[in-house]
């Protein structure tokens, strides 16, 4: 049995990760390969050889996910595909597994990161700073701490944004 997990998000495929350069086990949510349209063929070759598994997350894990993303102020910016994708590698890394994520969704990166889930980015830097958000609406200046999707303030009707309200910089 292997012990290594690459997990792979949309962008890993969209960006052409070499998925036949990854020494261990390669899985993808169902969701996030349903997102995958304009390299599908490679994607389906990948399946059809055994080379990436599609997954579909527990309930307990992804509810773990839209916990922390809802803390993080994250949840806004996270896809259903993102939040399975950060499931089945918490999935994994609970099992003792060595998990790797290999996406360049900052969203998904800050996630991943508070609950311990290594990632890699693949066209990116990756993010420099942990950082909690909190939503809120530019017109009454009402906030937000723990919103799920942004959309339009129930008090006065404007389109609600988001900010940052702590940056931890992260070692290089």
């Amino acid at each position: 049995m292997c012990d290594e997990i690459y997990v792979l998000d949309t962008s890993a495929i969209l960006y052409g990760v070499d998925v036949g350069e990854l020494s261990g086990k390669v899985v993808m949510s169902r969701k996030a390969s349903n997102e995958v349209i304009s390299k599908r063929e490679i994607l389906d070759f990948y399946v059809s050889v055994g080379k990436i598994e599609v997954i579909d997350p527990c309930e307990a894990h992804v509810k773990r996910i839209l916990e922390v993303a809802k803390a993080t102020g994250d949840l806004p910016y996270l896809t259903e595909a993102d939040v399975d994708t950060l499931a089945l590698a918490l999935r994994y890394l609970e099992e003792g597994k060595k998990v790797t994520l290999i996406s360049d969704d900052f969203s998904v990166q800050n996630v991943a990161r508070k609950v311990g889930i290594p990632y890699k980015p693949i066209a990116t830097q990756g993010i420099k700073y942990e950082i909690s958000w909190v939503v809120y609406c530019p017109g009454c200046k009402a906030v937000y701490v723990k919103a799920g999707k942004i959309g339009v303030c129930p008090r006065c009707g404007h389109v609600l944004s988001r900010k940052a309200i702590k940056k931890l910089k992260l070692r290089s």
